[in-house]
This record gives C-alpha cells, structure tokens and sequence, in this order.
C-alpha cells in the first residue's frame, strides 16, 4: 500500500516510523528506506508519500507543526 502523493502548505511534517518497513519519498529527489526509528522530515509544500514494503504492517505517526488542518492537504496525483 502507498499513499497517494500529496502536499501539506504551510505545515512541516514528521513521519515516525513505530514498526515495519517502507520507503518514504519527498521532494523529486529523496527516496529513503525506512524502518523502527526512523524519522522522515518533510519541509512544508514538499510533494511527500510513503510506501509499505515489508510483509506487515507499517505504522508511524505523522507529527505535524502547525497541527493539520484539512486545508493544508493539498492532492498531488499526477
């Protein structure tokens, strides 16, 4: 399962990864494996998914300064 792509405006955000493994992309550039402890930092507007790529279940916070809003999500399918 993937995320679809998406933009938060105005908001920065932290993926903290609690348990499996994934690949997070963010930018048009940086690609990073990511597994327990892992954290993915994501400047606001930065075009960002994330995707399960082990077995299980991939669980992470998405920790978000300011706090989300839906207004700040901004879908960016291309």
């Amino acid at each position: 399962m993937t995320t679809r792509w998406h933009v938060l405006d105005g908001v920065s955000e932290r993926y903290l990864v609690l348990e499996g493994t994934g690949r997070a992309e963010v930018g048009e550039s940086l690609v990073s494996d990511v597994g327990p402890g892992d954290i993915v930092l994501i400047p606001p507007g930065a075009r960002q998914r994330i995707e399960n790529t082990g077995d299980g279940d991939l669980v992470f916070l998405a920790l978000c300064t300011p706090p989300f809003g839906q207004a700040a999500y901004r879908d960016a399918e291309p």
